[in-house]
């Protein structure tokens, strides 16, 4: 139910900023609107865990802030590399260890909004890598940007016995 509400909550908020009026006769369309694009989702069963991942909202704001400190650092990496000429290119694979399908799917997305990299294919524990460079591919095997997309998608355990 709680996901449902936030769905709903989500849907309205996302409507009046973009339609900036309020109105009593564009509010009422804009409640018909939510109304008619809840129930489609509900009869579609796609308000679950994936299609609206309510448990991540609050670890957004820090995962963003993380991949963009990242898509910057990559981006003068890249641009260093191509004013150089010196880049090798290479195709590889990386393991996702992620539990859920949404997991693979942001992590897929993050290596493709990282510069020098893009993610080729999803395969079932793995992820196709096109990069500009190895050392690019070498980062993404060996660094921390599965395991945050991991503690992202399904944080760690609090230990309460202490």
């Amino acid at each position: 139910m709680k996901r449902r509400l936030s769905f709903v909550a989500l849907l309205a908020f996302f409507w009046l900023s973009l339609s900036g009026h309020f109105d009593l006769l564009l509010l009422s369309l804009g409640a018909i609107s939510v109304a008619l694009v809840t129930v489609l989702a509900l009869r579609m069963h796609m308000v679950d865990r994936d299609g609206h991942p309510a448990q991540m909202v609050p670890r957004i704001p820090l995962f963003y802030a993380w991949l963009a400190r990242e898509v910057a650092l990559s981006s003068t990496a890249v641009l260093r590399m191509v004013v150089n000429g010196k880049y090798e290119p290479a195709v590889g694979r990386v393991r996702t260890r992620q539990l859920t399908p949404l997991g693979t799917a942001t992590l897929a997305n993050s290596i493709t909004l990282t510069p020098g990299t893009l993610s080729l294919r999803v395969l079932s524990d793995e992820i196709e890598v096109h990069s500009l460079d190895q050392r690019l591919l070498q980062e993404l095997q060996e660094g921390e940007l599965p395991q945050r997309v991991l503690n992202f998608d399904n944080p760690p355990a609090v230990n309460t016995d202490a």
